[in-house]
């Protein structure tokens, strides 16, 4: 089932993101099918059984009221904001009910592999390999995007690229949603990349004139993969020339490189017998230099990012109709239709902004959610948000072997709320679909971890009272 998952994922990932109804469909069914199965076959989980509840009830609120916003009329919206304007066609609260109801699926699908995630990974050690699989996989998708971008800019999987022919897109159709896909994968690397490190003894290591035992030497050559597979990463992130998705992978890399040394590493960890943890002398020499290579590759590879950012500045069509937005938003507080942005945005756009484009996003998250769902969208969001967060802050908290995921659960989040801002990444189903894989195995660990501490606690006090 795992391998099935992992094949499920790369559909999503590989098929422009899942964007085609064809292949939305394809891994919603196979989502499906492997969340049944597993729960079937292992029943639901027994830890993390309190959020994988709160997601479904989270879910089948949302589509309730998509529903609900099928049915009413339009009068309820002009009763709350007399100001609210509509197509002259509109019926009901929902602009174009029919495309709220596909929409569903942006929704379910990524909720599905969460729970599907939660499900299959039954074990700390198989969300482990799990969370592996989506750096090694997603670095592969780098290699794929680098080659791609040198080689043949024009295509795109064999298919002829209409737009962002300048920049790396991966498997993706834009190149934010192809950022922010590469600056998860370069979080997950970089945990990685910190794990490992701490299991070298770089003192000894260098006292002994790089001489090694066979544990050690596998470790060193896992150590240069993942090095070789972040700076791809990073090259391919820079690439993008995704001014949103570059700053918001740098504020997370930041985020996970202060949590990981703000309360420093488990050292009671299985995998710590190699080595032992670096003292701060090395620890900041290692920082100072990895701040270092990061700059360099900043300066080689995002001279493109900045030269975007200097020429585009504050003058770009979105930051032009956001007023439009806004307002559209406050006159919508029952929401305009899940998913119905173009057709309940074209009656206030500005045409001062330019008419040569229909525009189907909001480029915000937080701005199309509101609208769309009203505001309903504010406690749906906000629940899901805060306990995963609390989760996650649990797992930093008991000093676990599992800490270090837990940190990147929130860096994840971070990354994607931060880049929410600007652009709409997570509005694509493959990037939400890998978020949430990821989301869901993080979450896994942050809690399994803290059940095996506490199972060593009551041996410990069973073992004391005999």
């Amino acid at each position: 089932m795992q391998a099935l998952l992992c094949v499920a994922l790369c559909l999503a990932v590989t098929a422009f993101g899942a964007v085609p109804p064809a292949a939305l469909a394809l891994v919603g069914i196979m989502a499906s099918v492997l969340l049944v199965s597993a729960v079937l076959r292992f029943g639901p989980p027994e830890i993390g059984g309190g959020i994988f509840s709160l997601v479904i009830v989270v879910v089948g609120v949302t589509c309730l009221w998509i529903l609900v916003q099928n049915r009413l009329p339009v009068a309820w919206s002009y009763a709350v904001v007399p100001d609210a304007r509509f197509a002259q066609n509109a019926n009901f609260l929902s602009v174009a009910p029919a495309d709220s109801l596909y929409s569903i699926l942006y929704l379910t699908v990524p909720a599905l592999f969460f729970l599907t995630a939660m499900s299959i990974l039954r074990t700390s050690g198989d969300a482990r390999k799990f969370v592996a699989f989506l750096g090694y996989g997603g670095a592969a998708n780098a290699v794929y995007g680098i080659v791609q971008y040198f080689q043949f800019p024009e295509t795109s999987l064999f298919v002829e690229k209409l737009a962002y022919t300048d920049s790396v897109t991966a498997t993706f159709i834009n190149r934010n949603s192809a950022a922010t896909f590469l600056g998860i994968t370069l979080l997950v690397l970089s945990r990685s990349l910190w794990s490992l490190s701490r299991r070298v003894n770089w003192s000894e290591f260098l006292h002994n004139g790089f001489q090694v035992n066979s544990d050690e030497r596998k470790v060193l050559f896992f150590l240069a993969c993942n090095v070789i597979l972040t700076v791809i990463t990073a090259v391919a992130l820079m690439l993008t020339r995704s001014r949103g998705g570059v700053l918001s992978s740098l504020i997370s890399l930041g985020i996970l490189a202060i949590l990981l040394r703000g309360r420093g590493g488990s050292r009671r960890q299985p995998d710590a017998s190699i080595c032992r943890a670096p003292n701060n002398r090395r620890y900041f020499a290692t920082i100072f230099s990895c701040l270092a290579a990061i700059l360099c590759l900043v300066l080689v590879f995002g001279s493109q990012v900045l030269r975007r950012a200097m020429i585009q500045g504050t003058s770009e069509g979105r930051l032009c109709v956001m007023p439009d937005i806004i307002n559209l938003v406050s006159n919508h507080w029952l929401g305009y239709g899940f998913g119905n942005f173009r057709f309940a945005f074209a009656p206030y756009r500005n045409a001062s902004c330019g008419l040569n484009f229909v525009w189907d996003r909001a480029h915000n998250l937080y701005f199309e959610g509101l609208g769309g769902l009203g505001l309903m969208f504010v406690p749906l969001a906000a629940t899901v948000i805060t306990a995963l967060i609390a989760v996650y802050v649990s797992g930093i908290r008991r000093h676990s072997s599992g800490r270090s995921y837990a940190i990147l659960g929130i860096s994840s989040l971070v990354l994607v709320s931060v880049h929410g801002f600007v652009d709409f990444s997570m509005q694509i189903p493959g990037i939400a679909c890998f978020v949430a894989s990821l989301v869901g195995a993080t979450t896994l660990i942050s809690l399994q971890s803290g059940s095996d501490r506490m199972r060593v606690k009551r041996v410990r006090v069973r073992s004391s009272e005999m």
